[in-house]
Protein backbone atom coordinates (compact mmCIF):
# COMPACT_ATOMS: atom_id res chain seq x y z
CA UNK A 1 0.00 0.00 0.00
CA UNK A 2 2.33 2.58 -1.41
CA UNK A 3 0.92 5.75 0.11
CA UNK A 4 2.80 5.04 3.33
CA UNK A 5 6.05 6.92 3.75
CA UNK A 6 8.34 3.89 3.57
CA UNK A 7 6.29 1.83 1.12
CA UNK A 8 5.68 -1.79 2.08
CA UNK A 9 6.59 -5.41 1.40
CA UNK A 10 5.04 -5.29 -2.08
CA UNK A 11 7.25 -2.42 -3.23
CA UNK A 12 10.26 -4.22 -1.77
CA UNK A 13 9.34 -7.34 -3.77
CA UNK A 14 8.79 -5.36 -6.99
CA UNK A 15 12.14 -3.65 -6.58
CA UNK A 16 13.95 -6.98 -6.27
CA UNK A 17 12.12 -8.41 -9.29
CA UNK A 18 13.02 -5.44 -11.48
CA UNK A 19 16.68 -5.83 -10.59
CA UNK A 20 16.57 -9.12 -12.50
CA UNK A 21 15.22 -7.33 -15.57
CA UNK A 22 11.68 -8.65 -15.24
CA UNK A 23 8.54 -6.61 -15.88
CA UNK A 24 5.99 -6.15 -13.09
CA UNK A 25 2.25 -6.31 -13.77
CA UNK A 26 -0.40 -5.44 -11.20
CA UNK A 27 -3.91 -6.93 -10.96
CA UNK A 28 -6.12 -4.16 -9.58
CA UNK A 29 -8.92 -6.63 -8.83
CA UNK A 30 -7.16 -8.32 -5.91
CA UNK A 31 -8.29 -8.25 -2.30
CA UNK A 32 -6.93 -5.30 -0.35
CA UNK A 33 -6.68 -7.24 2.88
CA UNK A 34 -5.44 -4.35 4.99
CA UNK A 35 -8.43 -2.18 4.09
CA UNK A 36 -11.33 -4.36 3.03
CA UNK A 37 -12.07 -7.97 2.14
CA UNK A 38 -14.06 -7.48 -1.05
CA UNK A 39 -12.42 -7.08 -4.48
CA UNK A 40 -11.92 -3.58 -5.84
CA UNK A 41 -11.10 -2.26 -9.26
CA UNK A 42 -8.62 0.39 -10.28
CA UNK A 43 -10.97 3.34 -9.72
CA UNK A 44 -11.87 2.22 -6.19
CA UNK A 45 -8.23 1.56 -5.39
CA UNK A 46 -7.28 5.05 -6.55
CA UNK A 47 -10.08 6.54 -4.45
CA UNK A 48 -8.66 4.81 -1.37
CA UNK A 49 -5.21 6.08 -2.29
CA UNK A 50 -6.44 9.65 -2.81
CA UNK A 51 -8.32 9.58 0.50
CA UNK A 52 -5.17 8.51 2.32
CA UNK A 53 -3.05 11.12 0.56
CA UNK A 54 -5.62 13.79 1.45
CA UNK A 55 -5.69 12.66 5.07
CA UNK A 56 -1.91 12.97 5.32
CA UNK A 57 -2.30 16.75 4.97
CA UNK A 58 -3.48 16.69 8.59
CA UNK A 59 -2.53 13.17 9.76
CA UNK A 60 0.98 12.85 8.38
CA UNK A 61 3.59 12.40 11.10
CA UNK A 62 5.80 15.23 9.85
CA UNK A 63 2.85 17.62 9.56
CA UNK A 64 1.82 16.90 13.15
CA UNK A 65 5.45 17.15 14.27
CA UNK A 66 5.87 20.62 12.79
CA UNK A 67 2.57 21.84 14.29
CA UNK A 68 3.40 20.43 17.70
CA UNK A 69 6.90 21.91 17.65
CA UNK A 70 5.44 25.36 17.04
CA UNK A 71 2.80 24.89 19.74
CA UNK A 72 5.30 23.72 22.36
CA UNK A 73 8.02 26.12 21.21
CA UNK A 74 10.38 23.18 20.69
CA UNK A 75 12.61 22.18 17.80
CA UNK A 76 11.04 19.57 15.48
CA UNK A 77 13.78 17.06 16.28
CA UNK A 78 12.71 17.01 19.93
CA UNK A 79 9.05 16.40 19.04
CA UNK A 80 9.98 13.82 16.40
CA UNK A 81 11.87 11.88 19.04
CA UNK A 82 8.88 11.88 21.40
CA UNK A 83 6.37 10.61 18.81
CA UNK A 84 7.50 7.00 18.63
CA UNK A 85 6.32 3.45 19.28
CA UNK A 86 7.15 3.67 23.00
CA UNK A 87 4.99 6.69 23.76
CA UNK A 88 1.98 4.54 24.73
CA UNK A 89 4.16 2.73 27.28
CA UNK A 90 5.28 6.03 28.77
CA UNK A 91 1.68 7.26 28.98
CA UNK A 92 0.67 4.02 30.72
CA UNK A 93 3.55 4.40 33.18
CA UNK A 94 2.44 7.92 34.10
CA UNK A 95 -1.15 6.69 34.51
CA UNK A 96 -0.04 3.96 36.93
CA UNK A 97 2.11 6.41 38.89
CA UNK A 98 -0.73 8.89 39.33
CA UNK A 99 -3.39 6.19 39.68
CA UNK A 100 -6.39 8.49 39.07
CA UNK A 101 -9.58 7.18 40.64
CA UNK A 102 -12.27 9.86 40.60
CA UNK A 103 -13.84 11.31 37.46
CA UNK A 104 -12.13 14.65 38.13
CA UNK A 105 -8.73 12.97 38.55
CA UNK A 106 -9.16 11.04 35.30
CA UNK A 107 -10.18 14.15 33.40
CA UNK A 108 -7.22 16.04 34.87
CA UNK A 109 -4.87 13.33 33.59
CA UNK A 110 -6.10 13.74 30.01
CA UNK A 111 -6.15 17.53 30.28
CA UNK A 112 -2.69 18.09 31.74
CA UNK A 113 -0.40 15.21 30.68
CA UNK A 114 2.02 16.31 27.97
CA UNK A 115 2.98 12.71 27.23
CA UNK A 116 -0.62 12.01 26.27
CA UNK A 117 -0.34 14.76 23.66
CA UNK A 118 2.55 12.88 22.04
CA UNK A 119 0.58 9.64 22.36
CA UNK A 120 -2.35 11.12 20.43
CA UNK A 121 0.02 12.49 17.80
CA UNK A 122 1.46 9.01 17.28
CA UNK A 123 -2.05 7.50 17.07
CA UNK A 124 -3.29 10.08 14.55
CA UNK A 125 -0.27 9.48 12.32
CA UNK A 126 -0.65 5.69 12.44
CA UNK A 127 -1.76 3.53 9.54
CA UNK A 128 -4.50 2.06 11.75
CA UNK A 129 -6.14 5.44 12.24
CA UNK A 130 -6.11 6.06 8.48
CA UNK A 131 -7.67 2.64 7.88
CA UNK A 132 -10.52 3.46 10.27
CA UNK A 133 -11.36 6.79 8.67
CA UNK A 134 -11.52 5.15 5.24
CA UNK A 135 -14.94 3.89 6.38
CA UNK A 136 -16.36 7.36 6.98
CA UNK A 137 -19.37 8.36 4.86
CA UNK A 138 -19.28 11.41 2.63
CA UNK A 139 -19.64 14.49 4.82
CA UNK A 140 -20.02 17.39 2.38
CA UNK A 141 -22.83 19.67 3.56
CA UNK A 142 -23.35 17.79 6.84
CA UNK A 143 -23.29 19.12 10.39
CA UNK A 144 -20.67 16.92 12.08
CA UNK A 145 -19.39 16.56 15.63
CA UNK A 146 -15.92 15.17 16.32
CA UNK A 147 -16.57 13.84 19.82
CA UNK A 148 -13.33 13.44 21.77
CA UNK A 149 -11.61 15.23 18.90
CA UNK A 150 -8.11 15.02 20.35
CA UNK A 151 -5.47 17.01 18.48
CA UNK A 152 -7.94 18.09 15.79
CA UNK A 153 -6.56 16.15 12.81
CA UNK A 154 -9.84 14.48 11.90
CA UNK A 155 -11.88 17.65 12.44
CA UNK A 156 -9.62 19.51 10.01
CA UNK A 157 -9.95 16.72 7.44
CA UNK A 158 -13.74 16.75 7.77
CA UNK A 159 -13.73 20.52 7.26
CA UNK A 160 -11.71 20.12 4.09
CA UNK A 161 -14.23 17.55 2.85
CA UNK A 162 -17.02 20.11 3.15
CA UNK A 163 -18.52 19.47 6.58
CA UNK A 164 -19.55 22.07 9.15
CA UNK A 165 -17.52 20.68 12.06
CA UNK A 166 -17.90 21.03 15.82
CA UNK A 167 -15.12 19.76 18.09
CA UNK A 168 -15.68 18.57 21.66
CA UNK A 169 -13.06 17.35 24.10
CA UNK A 170 -11.92 18.08 27.63
CA UNK A 171 -10.49 21.55 28.21
CA UNK A 172 -6.74 21.52 28.58
CA UNK A 173 -3.54 20.89 26.68
CA UNK A 174 -4.97 18.68 23.93
CA UNK A 175 -7.85 21.03 23.12
CA UNK A 176 -5.53 24.04 23.15
CA UNK A 177 -3.32 22.33 20.57
CA UNK A 178 -6.37 21.56 18.41
CA UNK A 179 -7.38 25.24 18.59
CA UNK A 180 -3.83 26.22 17.64
CA UNK A 181 -4.04 24.04 14.52
CA UNK A 182 -7.58 24.97 13.51
CA UNK A 183 -7.01 28.63 12.62
CA UNK A 184 -10.76 29.25 12.79
CA UNK A 185 -11.73 26.39 10.49
CA UNK A 186 -13.63 24.35 13.08
CA UNK A 187 -16.03 25.25 15.90
CA UNK A 188 -15.11 24.45 19.51
CA UNK A 189 -17.95 23.67 21.91
CA UNK A 190 -17.93 23.00 25.66
CA UNK A 191 -20.79 20.52 26.00
CA UNK A 192 -23.81 18.92 24.30
CA UNK A 193 -26.37 20.44 26.66
CA UNK A 194 -27.88 22.78 24.04
CA UNK A 195 -27.32 20.50 21.03
CA UNK A 196 -30.60 18.58 20.81
CA UNK A 197 -30.98 16.97 17.35
CA UNK A 198 -28.14 19.12 16.02
CA UNK A 199 -25.93 16.67 14.12
CA UNK A 200 -26.19 14.58 10.97
CA UNK A 201 -23.07 12.67 12.00
CA UNK A 202 -21.18 12.24 15.27
CA UNK A 203 -17.77 10.60 15.12
CA UNK A 204 -16.01 9.01 18.10
CA UNK A 205 -12.85 7.11 17.15
CA UNK A 206 -11.24 5.26 20.06
CA UNK A 207 -12.92 7.54 22.58
CA UNK A 208 -15.50 5.50 24.49
CA UNK A 209 -12.94 3.28 26.24
CA UNK A 210 -11.58 6.43 27.92
CA UNK A 211 -14.92 7.40 29.48
CA UNK A 212 -15.72 6.14 33.00
CA UNK A 213 -19.09 7.90 32.62
CA UNK A 214 -19.87 6.38 29.22
CA UNK A 215 -23.54 5.49 29.96
CA UNK A 216 -24.41 9.14 30.57
CA UNK A 217 -22.29 10.34 27.65
CA UNK A 218 -24.00 7.96 25.20
CA UNK A 219 -27.42 9.26 26.17
CA UNK A 220 -26.31 12.85 25.53
CA UNK A 221 -24.80 11.82 22.19
CA UNK A 222 -28.04 10.12 21.14
CA UNK A 223 -30.04 13.25 21.98
CA UNK A 224 -27.63 15.36 19.92
CA UNK A 225 -28.23 13.29 16.77
CA UNK A 226 -30.90 14.22 14.27
CA UNK A 227 -33.67 11.59 13.91
CA UNK A 228 -31.82 10.02 10.96
CA UNK A 229 -28.36 10.85 12.29
CA UNK A 230 -25.42 8.46 12.46
CA UNK A 231 -22.96 7.74 15.25
CA UNK A 232 -19.75 6.45 13.68
CA UNK A 233 -17.24 4.94 16.08
CA UNK A 234 -14.28 2.68 16.58
CA UNK A 235 -13.77 1.10 20.01
CA UNK A 236 -10.81 -0.54 21.70
CA UNK A 237 -12.16 -2.01 24.92
CA UNK A 238 -9.22 -4.40 25.21
CA UNK A 239 -5.41 -4.25 25.57
CA UNK A 240 -5.76 -3.21 29.21
CA UNK A 241 -2.14 -4.11 30.01
CA UNK A 242 -0.89 -1.70 27.37
CA UNK A 243 -3.62 0.87 28.02
CA UNK A 244 -4.50 0.79 31.75
CA UNK A 245 -6.48 4.01 31.23
CA UNK A 246 -9.05 2.08 29.17
CA UNK A 247 -12.34 0.84 30.61
CA UNK A 248 -13.63 -2.46 29.24
CA UNK A 249 -17.28 -1.80 28.37
CA UNK A 250 -17.51 -4.72 25.93
CA UNK A 251 -19.93 -6.85 27.97
CA UNK A 252 -22.22 -3.92 28.76
CA UNK A 253 -22.02 -2.34 25.30
CA UNK A 254 -25.27 -3.77 23.82
CA UNK A 255 -27.20 -2.67 26.89
CA UNK A 256 -25.66 0.80 26.82
CA UNK A 257 -26.76 1.25 23.21
CA UNK A 258 -30.28 0.10 24.01
CA UNK A 259 -30.48 2.45 26.99
CA UNK A 260 -29.48 5.35 24.73
CA UNK A 261 -32.13 4.30 22.15
CA UNK A 262 -29.46 3.54 19.54
CA UNK A 263 -29.59 0.51 17.30
CA UNK A 264 -26.69 -1.13 15.54
CA UNK A 265 -26.34 -0.96 11.77
CA UNK A 266 -23.10 -2.37 10.41
CA UNK A 267 -22.24 -1.18 6.88
CA UNK A 268 -22.19 -4.09 4.47
CA UNK A 269 -23.80 -6.49 6.94
CA UNK A 270 -27.01 -5.37 8.65
CA UNK A 271 -27.44 -1.82 7.39
CA UNK A 272 -30.70 -1.15 5.56
CA UNK A 273 -29.20 1.78 3.72
CA UNK A 274 -25.70 2.47 2.48
CA UNK A 275 -24.11 5.87 2.80
CA UNK A 276 -21.75 6.79 -0.05
CA UNK A 277 -18.20 5.97 0.89
CA UNK A 278 -19.02 3.51 3.68
CA UNK A 279 -17.10 0.33 2.96
CA UNK A 280 -17.71 -3.22 4.12
CA UNK A 281 -16.18 -3.95 7.49
CA UNK A 282 -13.08 -6.08 7.81
CA UNK A 283 -12.52 -8.59 10.56
CA UNK A 284 -9.82 -6.39 12.04
CA UNK A 285 -11.64 -3.08 12.38
CA UNK A 286 -14.44 -2.67 14.89
CA UNK A 287 -16.10 0.27 13.19
CA UNK A 288 -19.83 0.67 12.83
CA UNK A 289 -22.53 3.23 12.16
CA UNK A 290 -25.53 3.75 14.38
CA UNK A 291 -28.62 5.86 14.11
CA UNK A 292 -32.00 6.19 15.81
Amino acid sequence: WFSFERGGEDLYFFDKVRRYGLEVWVDMGVLLGHLRLNPVGASQFLTQYENTAEANEFLGKEVITQDLAKFLNRVPAYVRGRINDKVALRTAEIWRERNPQTLDEIRRFYSETTEYLFDLAHWNASNTFKEVINYLPQVEGLKVLDFGGGIGSLALLLHKRGADVDYLDLPGLVTEFAKFRSNGRINFIDSLEDKSEAYDLIIAIDVFEHLPDLPEQLIMIAKALKPDGILFFNNNFGQLDLYPQHTDWSQKWPGLLARAALREEIPGKTAKRREPGVATLTANINTAAYWD
